[in-house]
């Protein structure tokens, strides 16, 4: 999904640059450039549970937090124009991996499943779940920056890996995967000498995702239980970069 949303994106900015082909092969208004940057998220989970002996259906929102460290590498046009005028920067395409994670966790205490007939079909016990969001991807397009302040919007494909942690009354588990986004931002940026700092803002609107286990508890007669979760965070960071 990531791959075909990038090729869409990039397509849609060489349509652009076709038009630029005489200047762009002068090499004089292309620039190509990276850096790292540093900030927070909050991720929100809005999901529900459904229960397969029971059929009983739980939903709950839940929040986490967790500090950002990324790195990036872009390439930029029409750079000198708008640093001459406000000290900013051109025309954007960029790749950027973001590491760390954020943690959603949920316990349940004293959850009864039943097991079809006989002494043994209670199993009494708790529930535990974690989910941690992690190594996101994102290719971007950005706008020029445009007054002094440097102001320009964002747009970009991102993609996530979901990792589970569960210890279940029940003996189920869960597995991992992973989902697809599209990310919306603004910010302001400056330039000079070669140096590119920014300071952004974004909101990334995540697929749904459904995860489904299988029973392996006492009395188990197979089948899975299913949870379904829908993301969502905003995020906050500061960019320093070189241009060459």
């Amino acid at each position: 999904m990531l791959k075909s949303r990038l090729t869409a994106l990039v397509g849609a900015a060489g349509i652009f640059l076709a038009t630029l082909t005489t200047p762009l092969l002068a090499g004089e208004y292309i620039s190509i450039g990276g850096g790292v940057s540093g900030g927070a998220t909050v991720i929100s989970v809005t999901g529900e549970e459904k229960m397969l002996q029971s059929g009983d259906i739980n939903k709950a929102t839940e929040t986490g937090e967790a500090p950002l460290g990324s790195a990036y590498y872009e390439l930029s046009f029409f750079d000198g124009w708008f640093e001459d005028r406000w000290g900013t920067s051109g025309f954007t395409i960029g790749y950027e991996h973001i590491w760390g994670e954020a943690k959603i966790k949920k316990l349940r205490e004293n959850i009864m499943d039943v097991y079809g007939t006989g002494n043994t079909a209670v199993n009494v016990g708790n529930n535990y779940m974690e989910a941690s969001f992690e190594n996101l991807r994102t290719m971007y397009i950005e706008t020029p920056g445009i007054t002094p302040l440097g102001f320009y919007l964002r747009y970009g494909t991102s993609e996530m890996d979901i990792k589970t942690h569960e210890e279940m009354a029940t003996g189920a588990s869960y597995g991992d995967t992973s989902t697809d986004a599209e990310t919306y931002g603004f910010g302001f940026k400056k330039a000079g000498g070669g140096f590119l700092i920014k300071t952004e803002f974004n909101y990334t609107d995540w697929d749904s995702v459904t995860l489904s286990s299988t029973h392996s508890g006492p009395g188990s007669t197979g089948g899975a239980d299913q949870v379904s979760a829908t993301p969502e965070n905003v995020s906050a960071k500061f960019t320093i970069g070189y241009r060459f």
